[in-house]
């Protein structure tokens, strides 16, 4: 399929099927995220449907947790670097603000299980602004680099990323902070006197 192009009947239907944000807990997530993005890396994919993964990853980021919004963040990255129709989802202006297309407003049909019927292409991926309020660095850190001019970053190994867990986004968070510690005010005497009590 991915030498030769060659389709495999209801292949990408069924795929687009498993992502949820239950995969994002799962014990072979790593790996189900490398073949993913193995199996979303062929020129030869219709741009809705590579639309329709993008769209399904960033709405599953949501509710995903912090080391799975990242992974969610360097998927779509990949896919919208090989796939030059899908960046109008990036760069389609949304209407009063970021999360104005919520539900109602946003033509993507997620309930869906059929990448042909869910108009992601007609959509936005609005969800990454959302994101960009994230609490944890490491997630608006991974939006941003949608922002990249002309995606002149090479595509993003997801199998590092995709392994992590909450124990190993802490352990980052604490090498960061040993490596710029933190600048204490310490506050100034408004003269010389000292008051110190002397006990007899």
């Amino acid at each position: 399929m991915h030498q030769y192009h060659l389709d495999y009947p209801h292949f990408y239907p069924r795929l687009y099927a498993l992502i949820n944000t239950d995969i994002f807990y799962s014990k072979h997530r790593s790996k189900f995220f490398q073949l993913v993005d193995f199996f979303l890396s062929s020129t030869h994919l219709t741009a809705y449907l590579a639309a329709a993964f993008a769209k399904r990853l960033a709405r599953c980021a949501l509710g995903a947790p912090p080391f799975g919004c990242v992974t969610a963040c360097y998927l779509i990255y990949n896919i919208v670097r090989r796939h030059s129709a899908c960046r109008i989802l990036v760069h389609r202006e949304l209407s009063a603000d970021s999360t104005a297309q919520m539900s109602e407003g946003d033509p993507y049909d997620a309930k869906t299980s059929d990448p042909t019927k869910c108009n992601a292409l007609e959509s936005s991926l609005w969800e990454l602004a959302v994101l960009k309020q994230h609490y944890h660095p490491e997630v608006i850190k991974a939006v941003r680099l949608l922002e990249t001019p002309a995606y002149r970053k090479p595509p993003t190994a997801v199998g590092k990323v995709s392994s992590g867990s909450y124990k190993s986004m802490v352990k980052v968070s604490q090498c960061v902070s040993r490596l710029y510690p933190l600048g204490w005010l310490y506050p100034q005497p408004e003269t010389l006197k000292h008051h110190i009590t002397v006990v007899m």
